[in-house]
């Protein structure tokens, strides 16, 4: 398994194991699990409550924007995890050990856009597989 040497800055020096492209890939699963779930149950539970109109707006104000942020809230929340990459053991970590910032999780979903929406997921694959320390175009970035 590829790692990768990280110099804290009080010169402390800590080992992280690379996520592979399977690892991330099952991650990216579990998360299109969870959020498809999720907006089930968010649909289902207020479909009784609310009328057809009112349910409009809901998925446009509720279900949308939980199904677009999801991976960024989370990340932000929960240290550089989402749900699916807890799951597999895997975060996302500054090279230089540091905390990441909001800026540094933004940075990262944006570029999700064309890393894995655009593509299909195949830049992201391309830039995992090439790039000596398993990153993305967002990551790199």
């Amino acid at each position: 398994m590829r790692s990768i040497d990280i110099v804290t800055a009080h010169k402390v020096e800590i080992t992280y194991p690379l996520a592979s492209v399977g690892q991330r890939i099952m991650a990216f699963i579990l998360d299109a699990i969870i959020i498809v779930v999720g907006a089930l149950i968010l649909v289902f539970s207020f479909t009784s409550i609310f009328s057809e109109k009112c349910m409009e707006y809901f998925m446009y104000l509720g279900i949308l924007p939980f199904d677009m942020f999801y991976t960024l809230y989370s990340e932000v929340l929960l240290n550089g995890q989402t749900l699916g990459k807890k799951a597999l053991g895997i975060r996302v970590v500054k090279l230089n050990g540091e905390n990441l910032q909001f800026t540094d999780y933004l940075t990262r979903w944006i570029f999700r856009i064309i890393d894995i929406w655009l593509s299909s997921g195949s830049l992201a694959v391309i830039f995992i597989s090439s790039n000596e320390k398993s990153q993305r175009i967002g990551d790199v970035l």
